[in-house]
């Protein structure tokens, strides 16, 4: 009941122009929950984007027969999921930064991902608070590469890093979310593609 109220008020925001969305303005703290959750699952798809980038344009920062494995594991993990939760999304993310990637894979994936918060700049878009940590975090220098494959400039051109506002709704309302399985995004289009990757090197 309580997750059905919440969708009406969304979309009642939504409706009058409200802008629900926006990291400057509040909202209930429901709504904020919903947004940090939804942020979250955006942030690990962008981060196996540009992991499939990496791999298909970088041959010295090759994943390991190892690395495939262990990211394989989480990738099916993450194809099973019909909700996907923003406390899985980070705990992905983690397990992925910590202890999967190296430190030059680390540094590359975070020059992507600056690279592309840039082009969202420029565009008229927001950072996410991922990527203001990166920025100021421990990516060392300018971003350099292509930022043209792997949903790298596809993810840095939405011009809301938290989605849209029927993904709020959807997502503050209990519904199954997985943004990654639906091929019709970026999102999904990058994860089927580092799924498809990751499955023929397992096989060889």
């Amino acid at each position: 009941m309580k997750n059905t109220l919440l969708f009406f008020v969304i979309a009642a925001m939504f409706a009058t122009g409200t802008p629900v969305l926006s990291q400057n303005r509040g909202g209930s703290a429901d709504v904020q929950a919903a947004r940090e959750e939804l942020n979250s699952i955006l942030d690990l798809g962008r981060l196996l984007g540009f992991v499939h980038t990496m791999s298909d344009e970088q041959a010295q920062l090759r994943l390991s027969d190892t690395q495939v494995n262990e990211l394989l594991t989480i990738v099916r993990a993450i194809a099973r999921t019909s909700r996907l939760t923003g406390a899985a999304a980070a705990e992905y993310m983690a397990t992925i930064e910590d202890g999967i990637l190296n430190t030059r894979q680390l540094v590359y994936t975070d020059q992507l991902w600056i690279a592309a918060e840039r082009e969202r700049a420029n565009s008229g878009g927001t950072p996410s608070a991922t990527s203001q940590q990166r920025g100021s975090g421990r990516t060392p220098g300018e971003a350099t590469g292509s930022t043209t494959q792997g949903g790298s400039t596809q993810e840095g051109s939405e011009q809301n890093p938290s989605g849209s506002t029927s993904d709020l709704a959807a997502f503050a309302a209990g519904e199954d979310f997985n943004p990654l399985l639906d091929m019709s995004r970026p999102q999904g289009t990058s994860f089927h593609a580092l799924l498809e990757y990751l499955e023929g090197r397992s096989r060889r």
